[in-house]
């Protein structure tokens, strides 16, 4: 019996073909019992078909020479954002972490380059920076100063995604690294609008303990202020309103009892009506309220809670007693 070839797969009886296309046209056959089929020859047979070498394996670029690339294109002054050679920002910080997320080390060279980049306002896009700055390790605070100089300098909005991206980094330098804010920091902390793209700057503010908690309750207070003048005035409503206030918030919880002497002023807060009361149903306020110091009896339950006013406090004790740092939010 004879068989019409669609792939070396699939075998039809030549009655299964339909012609209206003219697929039955030409057969080749194989016998049923022969046990075997070379595709490949019967193509070589048959077709003009051609094996060829496989072209070349693409070489992946390694650091030096992705280097050469941006510093080259830093140094032209008629490339603009959008050319292609920055768009390797990425893959050169990628460069940094190795297949186990190991850091790599930084040359003096890379060092340079990377200070240029982040000076650069051509470089819109710093994700991956968080590799850089873990391979530095305890010298990671030589990238500090000029990460908070361009989200300082940042356009409003056009300079937002970069700014994004620096805020969020300056979160991955090394413990202890905001101790002792300087002068740049306590800027930005100032600023109403570039604060809320570095929210991670807010959190680490609990390196500094008790020092930072009026700062905290300040930023608080402004960014829901600012919130309410916005939607008063039908202005943009994005999602990054209260970032900060959120994570001023987080920061508080987590200082906790060292922050005690700003719990009044705290709670003035929460009472002045500013903060939309939806908001003040979720349970994290009230946990600050009590990392701070209120007693937990004093506390008044979310109004659309579940939870009986038993359950209400006991969650509230239990979690105080057993302190999870997640729980700040």
């Amino acid at each position: 019996m004879s068989y019409t070839l669609l792939s070396p797969w699939l075998r039809l009886r030549p009655t299964d073909l339909a012609t209206s296309f003219d697929w039955a046209r030409t057969r080749y056959t194989v016998e049923a019992a022969a046990g075997h089929f070379d595709p490949i020859g019967l193509l070589a047979e048959t077709t003009d078909l051609a094996l060829r070498p496989a072209a070349e394996p693409a070489v992946e670029p390694d650091r030096p020479s992705i280097a050469a690339t941006l510093a080259r294109a830093l140094d032209d002054p008629g490339a603009t954002a959008d050319a292609p050679a920055l768009r390797l920002v990425g893959p050169y910080f990628k460069t940094f972490e190795d297949a186990k997320g190991g850091a790599r080390k930084l040359g003096p060279d890379d060092l340079a380059l990377m200070l240029r980049l982040i000076a650069d306002p051509r470089v819109t896009r710093f994700h991956g920076l968080w590799g850089p700055i873990h391979a530095l390790g305890s010298e990671a605070g030589v990238l500090r100063a000029p990460m908070v100089a361009r989200v300082l300098g940042a356009a409003i909005p056009d300079g937002r995604w970069a700014a994004e991206d620096l805020g969020r980094d300056l979160g991955a330098m090394p413990a202890g690294t905001y101790a002792v804010l300087s002068p740049g920091e306590e800027q930005l902390l100032a600023d109403p609008v570039r604060r809320r793209w570095a929210p991670r700057l807010i959190e680490r503010q609990t390196e500094r303990g008790a020092a930072a908690a009026p700062g905290l309750v300040r930023i608080i207070a402004q960014s829901y202020e600012e919130l309410k003048r916005r939607r008063a005035d039908r202005q943009d409503r994005s999602s990054d309103g209260v970032i900060d206030a959120l994570a001023a918030r987080k920061a508080l919880c987590l200082i906790g009892p060292a922050a005690s002497s700003v719990l009044a002023d705290f709670e003035a807060v929460l009472a002045s009506g500013t903060i939309p009361a939806y908001s003040l149903e979720d349970w994290v306020w009230s946990f600050t309220l009590a990392r701070l110091g209120k007693p937990v009896a004093d506390l008044a339950k979310p109004e659309h809670s579940r939870l009986t006013r038993d359950e209400f406090v006991s969650r509230t004790e239990f979690a105080l007693r057993h302190f999870n740092p997640n729980r700040c939010g």
